[in-house]
């Protein structure tokens, strides 16, 4: 019986795309709700198109050869390889049996990624698969075996990324946004109110393999270490905060606080031309990383005269853009103490109290006419934005620095349970704990 159904199949492979693909796609039409007419016209059409695809490759063939073969005698070429580009090579591969299986196991392959939540896109450019079938048309056409031939198919399908290769260094970007709703369409990605996010509401990185879309995977030069690579989404949250205002160079801006997103936005500020770029904060050593990466001056806000100092070095005005980077409440109202007339104020640290304003404290940002705004994430259109791709360069460049002392301690995956009980002493994690993936 089942040699019968076996015999039953090949008969009908063997009968070429033009027999075979009709009968699939009337079927999975069928199957997914289009009436039986609809479906079967539709087969049809797709039998039409490939019998003229047959008369084109067979045209071409009879056409070329010839003219190959003329053009290699009359001017002495040895001529090995002919490449005909993809209008050529894309007629011939779906005129090759392989193409009858091809498009029902790709759109099979997209509906097990939707099951597993390895996409949230449904691919309906189906005739853009002709790489893949080709790679399975070659692989049938060396063996002669078919069965072989769709595992080409479904081996090029799992690798049909069309920006990365195999061995490319790549950072990845945590959110998966919607795509869908209306700040998605304005490409304010970071507003999402339907995304996900890799590491909190999927799984993430603390594995040996993780699994993400191809944008969600930021290609950069082997002249970048994976230790910097591992650092992009801070540095693109604090460029992020840059360009939450209306940045200009030549103006003297304010960083209060100096952890590892205060150290990369006064980096940024630098790199875009600011005059003077001073750190605010309450540790002399962060004060000092800060102007071995390029602050022009540093605050330690402990001092009772720390306001005068800045206006000092301000001559009285105050500083024209002010970043806060801490999320701490004191940082949060010294913004407002700061900030020059017309001053532009951007809180990039979140807050993890309450925080409030005394009437004098608020009464600056009449006063001054200073410009409030908040900073979330990293993105931008086109996804996941320009933050990503210039963290990119100027880390390739060396222009935006990478200091050791970012890194509190490297620790295998294997010890990640003792890197959150770290977390647990108040003060003892200075940095971030860096997860080796492969230990």
């Amino acid at each position: 019986m089942l040699g019968v159904i076996s015999d039953g199949i090949n008969y009908i492979i063997d009968m070429g795309a033009s027999v075979m693909l009709p009968i699939v796609i009337a079927v999975i039409s069928i199957c997914i709700g289009i009436k039986v007419g609809k479906a079967i016209r539709a087969g049809l059409m797709i039998g039409v198109g490939f019998v003229g695809l047959s008369l084109i490759v067979d045209m071409m063939n009879a056409q070329l050869g010839p003219a190959a073969k003329a053009m290699s005698e009359n001017f002495g070429l040895t001529m090995s390889v002919v490449d005909i580009g993809w209008p050529g090579a894309s007629p011939m591969t779906w005129a090759s049996n392989i193409a009858t299986i091809a498009i029902p196991v790709a759109i099979l392959v997209n509906v097990v990624m939707l099951l597993l939540k390895w996409t949230k896109t449904v691919n309906i450019d189906i005739w853009n698969i002709w790489h893949m079938t080709f790679t399975g048309a070659i692989a049938y056409a060396v063996t002669g075996q078919f069965w072989i031939g769709i595992l080409g198919v479904i081996e090029a399908i799992g690798e049909g990324v069309t920006t990365l290769n195999n061995g490319d260094h790549v950072a990845g970007v945590p959110l998966v946004p919607c795509m869908e709703c209306e700040d998605c369409q304005r490409g304010d990605y970071s507003l999402c109110k339907n995304y996900s996010f890799i590491g909190s509401r999927e799984f993430g990185s603390f594995a040996q393999y993780v699994v993400v879309p191809e944008r969600n995977a930021v290609k950069f030069d082997d002249e970048v270490t994976f230790e910097q690579g591992a650092f992009f989404e801070p540095a693109t949250v604090a460029l992020h905060g840059l360009q939450r205002v209306d940045y200009k160079g030549g103006k003297t801006v304010a960083i209060l606080g100096g952890g590892t997103i205060g150290m990369f936005v006064m980096q940024w500020a630098k790199i875009f031309g600011a005059k003077e770029v001073v750190v605010f904060d309450i540790s002399d050593e962060r004060l000092a990383l800060g102007k071995r990466l390029g602050a022009t001056g540093g605050i330690n806000t402990l001092v009772e005269e720390y306001q005068q100092q800045a206006l000092d070095l301000t001559k009285g005005r105050g500083f024209d853009y002010v970043f806060e980077t801490a999320g701490n409440t004191i940082t949060m109202k010294m913004a407002f103490e700061l900030a020059a007339n017309k001053a532009q104020v951007c809180f990039v640290g979140t807050p993890t109290k309450e925080l409030s304003f005394s009437v004098k404290e608020w009464e600056n940002m009449n006063r001054k006419e200073f410009t409030l705004t908040g900073s979330w994430m990293s993105y931008s259109a086109p996804f996941p934005g320009e933050e990503w791709i210039l963290v990119a360069h100027y880390f390739k460049t060396g222009l935006l620095k990478f200091d050791d002392s970012f890194i509190y301690k490297k620790m295998p995956l294997s010890k990640i349970a003792d890197a959150f009980e770290m977390f647990k002493v108040p003060g003892q994690v200075k940095g971030k704990i860096l997860i080796d993936s492969e230990g």
